[in-house]
């Protein structure tokens, strides 16, 4: 397993991807990422709204940074018993602040999606289009194979 994990190809960012990555947080990029947020929402431990940072905003006031608290909600989920871990649903209430820096910090990983992903990751991608997926699995579906699948549920739970 350690072999696998340490010969995983990760992205190495050619210099002018990292250089644009680690750049001060500007307040446009900031404007641009608060403004994209949804109002509405539970708010972290600190208990501020969204609808506070940005109301702050508009006054020109400085944003308060507190990331390092989450709160864990469990809800059971409807129509299952309470007595199984698996009818247990948490909810993580982080920060308004986190959730506007993870929205800052995904708006500048966008611009360098392309080297992140391989090219046949169509979901969630606007440039890679399914149909090439599905040609390529009726090619796979040509040829004499097997399918294993390993079912994960509650292996971690037995660990010691």
């Amino acid at each position: 397993m350690v072999k696998f994990i340490t010969d995983l190809p990760l992205w190495n960012p050619n210099d002018t991807a990292r250089a644009s990555l680690e750049e001060d947080v500007t307040t446009e990029e900031l404007a641009s990422a608060l403004s994209e947020m949804l109002t509405g929402w539970a708010p972290g431990p600190n208990s501020l709204l969204c609808e506070f940072f940005k109301a702050l905003s508009t006054l020109g006031e400085p944003l308060p940074l507190d990331w390092h608290q989450v709160e864990i909600v469990v809800f059971v989920k409807l129509g299952r018993p309470s007595e199984e871990r698996t009818s247990y649903c948490p909810i993580y209430l982080l920060n308004t602040e986190v959730k506007l820096l993870a929205n800052l910090l995904a708006h500048r990983l966008m611009k360098h999606i392309q080297e992140l992903v391989h090219q046949d990751q169509s979901g969630f991608m606007t440039h890679n289009i399914q149909v090439h997926n599905d040609l390529a699995m009726t090619d796979l579906l040509e040829r004499p194979a097997a399918l294993l699948m390993v079912d994960m549920d509650g292996a971690f739970s037995s660990v010691q």
